[in-house]
């Protein structure tokens, strides 16, 4: 029970002694003095009553205010039910869900593509600077060759081969310059613009000839090729 039950039912008996008093002045005589001012007074303890009683309800409302927290012992309400998603907005939900998934995965397809293309245009420049400096070392070789070559077929002629002997392994050369040839003297063979090897003369006549004997170490392959007509030159540097 709490206070306002008790103010109310105070209230009641105290109105419920009033009419009785009320009542019984009326049947002692209406000039009681006594039974007027007891009436009088559980009239005014009425008025304290309904003052204290209106009191309590402000207060309530200051601490219970519509729609706040209801009263102690007051029944609650129980909460509405709240419907669950549809299928259609569980449905929505999943697409979405998927659409945002393989959107990731594209994210990340697209990422490991431009590391690729990254990577290969690295490669791509370093087989580009690879394959210049090999056409660079091949254009050099080919200068080379061909300054070679030139100066290969620019030689002065020195001495011709006359007479190849393969069964004894020497050959007769006829001396052209007599002041570049001794005994010991190399000389290359040339052929066309080429070196095919090396004799080293070992007789000097005066005739003008001199017997050599090539150098197996310096012919392509080892096998020694010597044809008549073959040039004798100062072996290039």
């Amino acid at each position: 029970m709490n206070m306002m039950s008790i103010l109310l039912g105070a209230t009641g008996l105290l109105l419920v002694a009033a009419l009785v008093l009320s009542f019984g002045s009326m049947n002692e005589g209406a000039g009681s003095a006594a039974s007027q001012a007891e009436v009088a007074e559980l009239r005014r303890e009425i008025a304290r009553l309904t003052a204290a009683e209106d009191e309590l309800r402000q207060l309530q409302r200051q601490q219970f205010p519509p729609g706040g927290l209801a009263p102690a012992g007051a029944a609650v309400p129980a909460p509405a039910a709240v419907p669950g998603p549809d299928a259609a907005a569980i449905e929505e939900a999943n697409r979405i869900a998927a659409l945002a998934a393989e959107n990731t995965a594209l994210q990340n397809e697209n990422e490991e593509l431009r590391e690729e293309v990254a990577s290969t245009g690295k490669k791509a420049e370093i087989y580009k600077d690879e394959a210049g400096l090999i056409a660079q070392r091949e254009i050099e070789k080919h200068d080379l060759d061909q300054r070679r070559a030139r100066v290969i077929r620019e030689a002065l002629l020195i001495a011709r081969l006359t007479e190849w002997s393969k069964e004894d392994g020497f050959a007769v050369i006829t001396i052209e310059r007599s002041e570049n040839v001794q005994e010991g003297s190399t000389l290359a063979v040339r052929r066309n613009s080429g070196i095919i090897g090396q004799l080293r003369v070992s007789a000097l006549y005066e005739s003008g000839q001199a017997v050599a004997d090539p150098i197996a170490a310096t012919f392509v392959g080892g096998g020694i090729d010597l044809e008549v007509g073959d040039e004798l030159i100062i072996p290039p540097m």
